[in-house]
């Protein structure tokens, strides 16, 4: 298709320009008559080479941007961190839902239920695969005294900087429910929420509740 849709503009900017010759060297008696004809010949193409010019700069643009994500990753979907929880068995997860590569830098996390807060992962340089997760090896057994726990991850990759904010409930079946949000600035690019998660009239989950 990327070949063809060039190949089809040329032929018909080529048909327009011999219609144009032919219109030029014609008898001005045989032009006359078949005036609307042509018209309607030339309005015509014209409308379908515009057209498929148009189209093909989009083309052109989106495998521009393909191609940009593919080599930094994606800075609409970056990679964010969640868990994986059973009774007597949590451990963080590092997911990249996009379909892209996440090529991550360092990521930090940190839990803000204590006073001060504390370092509770360090994650360095890896790359993670389009729709892929890899789980931590190392199993995460926080005190048993606080059953409402929040981080603050922060997220470096090719793609740019990103915040995330990640809050874990203690179910009555022993496992932690998550709410996650991840963040550019001030505008939120996903939420990954479990459905049993709390929220408020509007659907919202609310973020600085605890």
């Amino acid at each position: 298709m990327d070949i063809l849709l060039p190949i089809l503009v040329i032929a018909i900017n080529l048909a327009l320009g011999f219609l144009g010759v032919l219109v030029t060297v014609a008898n001005p008696e045989g032009v006359k008559s078949h005036r609307t004809t042509i018209l309607w010949a030339f309005g015509v193409g014209s409308v379908i080479a515009v057209g498929l010019t148009g189209w093909l700069a989009v083309i052109g643009h989106n495998s521009g941007e393909d191609a940009k994500r593919s080599l930094l990753g994606d800075s609409e979907r970056p990679p964010w961190v969640g868990v994986i929880s059973m009774p007597g068995f949590t451990r963080f997860v590092i997911t990249n839902n996009s379909d892209f590569p996440a090529y991550i830098n360092g990521i930090d996390v940190d839990e803000n239920s204590t006073n001060p807060s504390k370092e509770v992962r360090h994650y360095n340089v890896q790359e993670l695969a389009a729709h892929t997760a890899k789980v931590d090896n190392i199993p995460w057994i926080p005190s048993a005294e606080n059953r409402h726990r929040r981080f603050s991850v922060e997220i470096a990759t090719r793609a740019g900087l990103f915040h995330e904010d990640l809050i874990l409930d203690l179910d009555r079946n022993n496992q932690w429910a998550r709410a996650a949000r991840v963040m550019h600035g001030s505008r939120t690019l996903e939420e990954d929420v479990d459905s049993a998660w709390p929220r408020d009239k509007d659907g919202a989950v609310d973020w600085g509740r605890r």
